[in-house]
């Protein structure tokens, strides 16, 4: 069913020329409203937003990416917002318009990341939102409008099928330890404000793993599942989640000893598919111990087959389950398993 709503892509920019173009060369047959914020460029940004936009605004950067975001936001008139960053470039736009869009939801995408030039990681991001509610991004860095529609009880549907966006941010290593340093300065102008929420401990250990302070990282991670709101249902994920990205630093950082513990412990708390795939290949790694082989490949065949029957639903951090099976399947089949 093609999409009888009309969609305003929202962006901000500064000195993006390198990229800018190439984004928005990629979306702008099927957007119905185009709207960027440029917050102080120096460079050829304005003239490559000005051949695009329909409303061009300037604006002058105070360190919150959610003020400058709302600025946008509220120039818009159509029914839904599309937000893009300057280094995404949308893959299949045009299946926007075939998507049917109702205005109580929100919508996650299929995005990947890339890091020097090769895929690293993917997830669904929440992209779309219903315009003229009121909704409005949160938080200095690592913005987001979920709460809003959370308190709205606007609930997120996963397109999975559809368009996807490349998202090309990470993918100088320099580049990217300055953007962590950056946010890091960001979120603790936050602290007081979200400092008693697991999701924020994690977006500020995610900043400190950007910028390569992994000790601060991992702190930032036990902050994320130990904090007293770590208790409350709506933050199960970010709590499981954090578990796992300080297992996977810990490996990282080659410390295997602490994350197969901390990882057989998380596991019987909460069976988070994530971690029950990451305790998998853990003990698939470990068939170099003779005496124990056995016992390490029906450990790692239960794991990939407890991934395989894993069907609860990932809301609040939207990661690619297909993608996570896909890769228990092949593990099975490298200890010479199958279902």
């Amino acid at each position: 069913m093609a999409n009888k709503m009309t969609i305003s892509l929202c962006m901000i920019v500064k000195n993006e020329e390198k990229d800018l173009r190439r984004c928005l060369s990629s979306i702008y047959l099927n957007v119905d409203e185009i709207i960027i914020v440029d917050t102080g460029s120096t460079d050829n940004t304005i003239e490559i937003a000005e051949a695009y936009a329909d409303k061009l605004i300037h604006y002058e950067w105070n360190d919150n990416f959610a003020e400058a975001r709302n600025i946008g936001v509220k120039e818009a008139t159509k029914d839904f917002i599309l937000w893009l960053d300057a280094d995404d470039v949308v893959h299949d736009s045009s299946k926007l318009k075939q998507m049917e869009l109702l205005e109580d939801f929100f919508y996650c995408l299929k995005l990947t990341n890339m890091k020097n030039d090769k895929k690293f990681d993917t997830c669904y991001q929440p992209r779309i939102f219903p315009n003229h509610k009121g909704i409005e991004f949160q938080r200095r860095a690592h913005e987001s409008f979920v709460d809003d529609c959370i308190e709205q009880d606007i609930k997120p549907v996963y397109f999975e099928d559809s368009t996807e966006i490349i998202h090309y941010g990470y993918n100088n290593s320099e580049d990217l330890k300055a953007k962590g340093l950056r946010n890091v300065k960001l979120l603790q102008y936050d602290m007081d404000k979200y400092s008693n929420r697991p999701d924020y401990w994690l977006m500020c250990g995610n900043s400190y793993s950007m910028a390569e302070d992994y000790e601060k990282a991992l702190e930032c991670y036990v902050n994320a599942h130990t904090v007293p709101m770590a208790l409350d249902p709506i933050y199960t994920e970010f709590k499981h989640h954090s578990i796992f990205v300080s297992i996977k630093l810990l490996r990282l950082l080659d410390r295997e000893n602490e994350a197969f513990e901390k990882a057989i412990e998380a596991i019987k708390d909460y069976p988070y598919i994530l971690t029950q795939y990451e305790l998998g290949t853990m003990y698939m790694n470990k068939q170099g111990y003779p005496e124990d082989v056995n016992i390490y490949v029906k450990m790692a065949k239960a794991l990939f087959l407890a991934v395989l029957n894993n069907n609860s639903e990932n809301v609040a951090i939207p990661i690619c389950i297909d993608e996570i099976k896909a890769s228990a399947i092949r593990g099975l089949k490298a200890i010479g398993g199958t279902e």
